[in-house]
């Protein structure tokens, strides 16, 4: 399974790559990629952009891994619309890449889960959400996901941001659902 997941990657990074363009100048210190493969590392991986990069710094120790504070300052440097849209056409791509590579199967157990990512800056933003008090902070962003489980390995097929308005369970989970079965057949389904 690992290898199929690292083949996931590789190819999920190539696409994140062409289709996002996070306008770094030429002067940067790291490209476009490096700061992808952590973005893409956490979400994998369920984790925080300062957790990946301990991680990869551990993976990979001869390689440059920029800071989590340079994979945030490139990425609230977007305009959120057009990262979001960007992102959204650009979500099928790996979906479509195994599914080519009949990596899938016939069915797949999935599970939806509600992530909570803390923020500790400024509340002035329409995704950051009041949360329970934790490591400093009584402020998140919040995502679903609906992911393959299989052998305690996940590969997500869809995230959707969550606001204050985004209240109504059913049709989030619905419309992850509708999703996930244009790539796979449900099995099984837990949350």
């Amino acid at each position: 399974m690992n290898n199929i997941i690292g083949i996931l990657l590789k190819d999920t990074l190539s696409a994140l790559d062409s289709q996002i363009n996070l306008g770094m100048g030429k002067n940067s210190s790291y490209d476009q990629s490096n700061v992808l493969n952590i973005v893409l590392w956490a979400s994998v991986n369920h984790t925080s952009a300062e957790s990946s990069v301990f991680e990869l710094k551990q993976i990979n120790k001869k390689k440059r891994i920029p800071s989590a504070d340079v994979v945030f300052h490139h990425i609230e440097r977007q305009i959120y619309s057009e990262l979001q849209t960007q992102l959204e056409n650009l979500v099928n791509v790996p979906c479509q890449m195994a599914q080519r590579r009949r990596i899938f199967g016939k069915y797949a157990a999935v599970a939806i889960d509600i992530h909570d990512i803390p923020y500790y800056g400024k509340v002035n933003n329409s995704l950051i959400m009041g949360c329970k008090h934790k490591n400093g902070t009584s402020y998140c962003y919040k995502y679903a996901t609906i992911d393959i489980v299989e052998k305690n390995q996940r590969f997500t097929l869809k995230a959707i941001p969550l606001t204050q308005l985004s209240n109504d369970n059913a049709t989030i989970v619905n419309e992850l659902l509708e999703h996930a079965m244009k790539y796979i057949h449900v099995k099984i389904c837990a949350s």
